[in-house]
Protein backbone atom coordinates (compact mmCIF):
# COMPACT_ATOMS: atom_id res chain seq x y z
CA UNK A 1 0.00 0.00 0.00
CA UNK A 2 2.66 2.43 0.72
CA UNK A 3 4.95 1.51 -2.15
CA UNK A 4 2.30 3.83 -4.42
CA UNK A 5 3.78 6.58 -3.18
CA UNK A 6 2.21 10.21 -1.42
CA UNK A 7 -1.26 9.48 -2.36
CA UNK A 8 -1.02 6.55 -0.44
CA UNK A 9 0.24 8.56 2.58
CA UNK A 10 -2.25 11.08 1.93
CA UNK A 11 -5.53 8.66 2.76
CA UNK A 12 -4.02 6.88 5.12
CA UNK A 13 -2.98 10.12 7.25
CA UNK A 14 -6.61 11.29 6.61
CA UNK A 15 -7.44 7.92 7.94
CA UNK A 16 -5.93 7.50 10.92
CA UNK A 17 -6.27 11.67 11.81
CA UNK A 18 -10.46 10.83 11.56
CA UNK A 19 -10.05 7.54 13.56
CA UNK A 20 -8.13 9.64 16.27
CA UNK A 21 -10.93 12.09 16.10
CA UNK A 22 -13.76 9.53 16.43
CA UNK A 23 -12.27 7.51 19.12
CA UNK A 24 -12.04 10.72 20.64
CA UNK A 25 -15.59 11.35 20.60
CA UNK A 26 -16.49 7.92 21.57
CA UNK A 27 -14.44 7.97 24.65
CA UNK A 28 -15.06 11.79 25.60
CA UNK A 29 -17.97 12.88 24.04
CA UNK A 30 -17.32 16.44 22.71
CA UNK A 31 -14.24 17.17 24.53
CA UNK A 32 -11.02 16.11 22.90
CA UNK A 33 -8.68 13.20 24.92
CA UNK A 34 -6.33 14.65 27.09
CA UNK A 35 -3.81 12.66 25.81
CA UNK A 36 -4.26 11.29 22.30
CA UNK A 37 -0.44 10.00 21.61
CA UNK A 38 -1.59 6.73 23.43
CA UNK A 39 -4.60 5.96 20.66
CA UNK A 40 -1.57 6.53 18.15
CA UNK A 41 0.76 4.54 20.24
CA UNK A 42 -1.13 1.52 20.36
CA UNK A 43 -2.22 1.71 16.56
CA UNK A 44 1.98 1.84 16.22
CA UNK A 45 2.49 -0.90 18.25
CA UNK A 46 -0.05 -3.39 16.44
CA UNK A 47 2.13 -2.47 13.30
CA UNK A 48 0.06 0.47 11.47
CA UNK A 49 2.57 2.71 9.90
CA UNK A 50 1.26 6.13 9.96
CA UNK A 51 0.72 5.88 13.39
CA UNK A 52 4.56 4.61 14.05
CA UNK A 53 5.50 7.74 11.73
CA UNK A 54 2.97 9.99 14.10
CA UNK A 55 4.33 9.02 17.21
CA UNK A 56 7.75 9.71 15.66
CA UNK A 57 6.74 12.84 15.19
CA UNK A 58 5.59 13.55 18.61
CA UNK A 59 8.06 12.14 20.13
CA UNK A 60 10.52 14.23 18.30
CA UNK A 61 8.67 17.81 18.89
CA UNK A 62 7.58 16.76 22.64
CA UNK A 63 4.43 16.88 21.01
CA UNK A 64 1.67 15.21 24.10
CA UNK A 65 4.69 12.98 25.08
CA UNK A 66 7.82 13.98 26.79
CA UNK A 67 10.69 14.97 23.91
CA UNK A 68 12.93 11.57 23.21
CA UNK A 69 14.87 11.96 19.63
CA UNK A 70 16.23 8.04 20.22
CA UNK A 71 12.12 6.90 20.33
CA UNK A 72 12.04 9.22 17.55
CA UNK A 73 14.39 7.89 15.49
CA UNK A 74 13.26 4.36 16.31
CA UNK A 75 9.64 4.65 15.26
CA UNK A 76 10.66 6.51 12.11
CA UNK A 77 12.82 3.80 11.31
CA UNK A 78 10.07 1.12 12.03
CA UNK A 79 7.86 3.29 9.52
CA UNK A 80 10.19 3.87 6.94
CA UNK A 81 11.47 0.20 6.47
CA UNK A 82 7.91 -0.72 5.76
CA UNK A 83 8.16 2.33 2.63
CA UNK A 84 6.56 4.94 4.41
CA UNK A 85 8.09 7.67 2.54
CA UNK A 86 7.85 10.50 4.70
CA UNK A 87 9.44 8.37 7.78
CA UNK A 88 11.75 7.69 5.13
CA UNK A 89 13.12 11.71 4.38
CA UNK A 90 12.51 11.81 8.23
CA UNK A 91 15.44 9.07 9.00
CA UNK A 92 17.37 10.97 6.23
CA UNK A 93 16.94 13.68 8.54
CA UNK A 94 18.24 12.26 11.65
CA UNK A 95 21.30 10.09 10.15
CA UNK A 96 22.01 13.61 8.40
CA UNK A 97 22.26 16.32 11.80
CA UNK A 98 22.34 13.31 14.36
CA UNK A 99 18.99 13.49 15.68
CA UNK A 100 18.75 9.81 18.04
CA UNK A 101 21.28 8.06 16.52
CA UNK A 102 25.23 9.07 15.45
CA UNK A 103 25.27 11.04 12.18
CA UNK A 104 25.90 9.14 9.16
CA UNK A 105 25.82 10.85 5.54
CA UNK A 106 26.09 7.68 4.02
CA UNK A 107 23.03 6.68 5.42
CA UNK A 108 20.91 9.72 5.14
CA UNK A 109 21.97 10.03 1.56
CA UNK A 110 20.41 6.42 1.00
CA UNK A 111 16.94 7.21 3.50
CA UNK A 112 17.05 10.02 1.25
CA UNK A 113 17.11 8.13 -2.08
CA UNK A 114 14.33 5.76 -0.80
CA UNK A 115 12.01 8.75 0.38
CA UNK A 116 12.62 10.45 -3.48
CA UNK A 117 12.03 7.41 -4.96
CA UNK A 118 8.69 6.92 -3.44
CA UNK A 119 7.49 10.42 -4.74
CA UNK A 120 8.49 11.86 -1.46
CA UNK A 121 8.84 16.07 -2.57
CA UNK A 122 10.90 17.05 0.48
CA UNK A 123 13.38 14.14 -0.34
CA UNK A 124 13.15 15.09 -4.20
CA UNK A 125 14.36 18.73 -3.48
CA UNK A 126 16.60 17.77 -1.29
CA UNK A 127 18.31 15.66 -3.13
CA UNK A 128 18.45 18.14 -5.91
CA UNK A 129 19.86 20.54 -3.81
CA UNK A 130 22.53 18.10 -2.42
CA UNK A 131 23.52 17.15 -6.31
CA UNK A 132 23.20 21.01 -7.54
CA UNK A 133 25.82 22.54 -4.71
CA UNK A 134 27.79 19.16 -3.15
CA UNK A 135 26.22 18.64 -0.08
CA UNK A 136 26.20 15.15 2.00
CA UNK A 137 29.37 14.17 0.78
CA UNK A 138 28.00 13.98 -2.99
CA UNK A 139 29.98 15.62 -5.70
CA UNK A 140 28.44 18.31 -8.08
CA UNK A 141 26.43 16.40 -10.68
CA UNK A 142 24.23 19.00 -12.41
CA UNK A 143 22.47 16.25 -14.43
CA UNK A 144 22.09 14.21 -11.53
CA UNK A 145 20.40 17.64 -9.69
CA UNK A 146 17.88 18.11 -12.55
CA UNK A 147 16.72 15.07 -12.57
CA UNK A 148 15.72 15.65 -8.95
CA UNK A 149 14.53 18.76 -9.41
CA UNK A 150 12.45 18.00 -12.53
CA UNK A 151 10.59 15.44 -10.30
CA UNK A 152 9.88 17.92 -7.25
CA UNK A 153 8.70 20.20 -10.45
CA UNK A 154 6.44 17.53 -11.93
CA UNK A 155 4.86 17.70 -8.02
CA UNK A 156 4.40 21.53 -8.50
CA UNK A 157 6.93 22.68 -6.47
CA UNK A 158 7.79 26.21 -7.85
CA UNK A 159 11.26 26.45 -6.42
CA UNK A 160 12.09 23.67 -8.81
CA UNK A 161 10.17 24.61 -11.81
CA UNK A 162 12.30 27.99 -11.93
CA UNK A 163 15.76 25.50 -11.80
CA UNK A 164 14.56 23.48 -14.64
CA UNK A 165 13.42 26.30 -16.46
CA UNK A 166 16.68 27.98 -15.91
CA UNK A 167 18.84 24.85 -16.75
CA UNK A 168 16.35 22.97 -18.77
CA UNK A 169 16.85 24.01 -22.18
CA UNK A 170 20.52 24.01 -21.40
CA UNK A 171 20.89 20.36 -20.73
CA UNK A 172 18.58 19.61 -23.90
CA UNK A 173 20.61 21.57 -25.72
CA UNK A 174 24.10 20.32 -24.58
CA UNK A 175 22.88 16.57 -24.98
CA UNK A 176 21.06 17.05 -28.42
CA UNK A 177 24.55 18.96 -29.22
CA UNK A 178 26.84 16.53 -28.46
CA UNK A 179 25.15 13.78 -29.94
CA UNK A 180 25.45 15.58 -33.37
CA UNK A 181 28.19 14.62 -35.64
CA UNK A 182 27.99 16.79 -38.43
CA UNK A 183 26.36 19.93 -39.87
CA UNK A 184 22.79 17.98 -41.11
CA UNK A 185 22.86 16.73 -37.57
CA UNK A 186 23.81 19.90 -36.15
CA UNK A 187 20.81 22.02 -38.08
CA UNK A 188 18.41 18.93 -37.05
CA UNK A 189 19.46 19.81 -33.18
CA UNK A 190 18.80 23.59 -34.14
CA UNK A 191 15.32 22.91 -35.03
CA UNK A 192 14.59 20.83 -32.12
CA UNK A 193 15.76 23.29 -29.83
CA UNK A 194 13.40 26.03 -31.31
CA UNK A 195 10.51 23.73 -30.61
CA UNK A 196 11.22 23.35 -27.30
Amino acid sequence: MYKNGIISEIVSDIYIKKFVKEMELKIHGSSPVPNSFKLFEKAAKNGHIPSQYECAVSYSNGNKVKKDLKKAFDWYQKAAEKGYSKAQFKLGECYEDGLGIEKEKGKALTWYKKAAENGNLEAQIKLGNCYDKGKIDVEKNEKLAFGWYRKAADQGDIKSKKYCTVNGLTYKTYDAWKKAKDKKDKKEVYLWILKT
